[in-house]
């Protein structure tokens, strides 16, 4: 799938996709938020959930480098090497 078909999908259709095509890789969270990082082929796909509610409230496309960082930086690979 390509960028600009993602973009053109509603709320619905883009959980679906996510549910069945994405491969989960990390959480982070804010003050209202928890946010799940996904791969979908090769883009990565940040699906928002409000904390109040435990409801999908949007899922954007992430291209921020920093963004991603956040989720690298709490991967621990030390039991792999013992």
């Amino acid at each position: 799938m390509k960028i600009e078909q993602f973009n053109k999908l509603s709320l619905v259709e883009r959980i679906k996709l996510v549910k069945e095509n994405g491969t989960y890789i990390g959480a982070r969270e804010n003050m209202s938020h928890f946010i799940y990082l996904f791969t979908l082929n090769s883009i990565y796909v940040e699906v928002f959930i409000l904390k109040n509610l435990n409801q999908i409230q949007w899922i954007e496309l992430q291209h921020n480098k920093s963004i991603i960082a956040e989720y690298v930086s709490k991967v621990n690979i030390n039991n792999l090497f013992e």
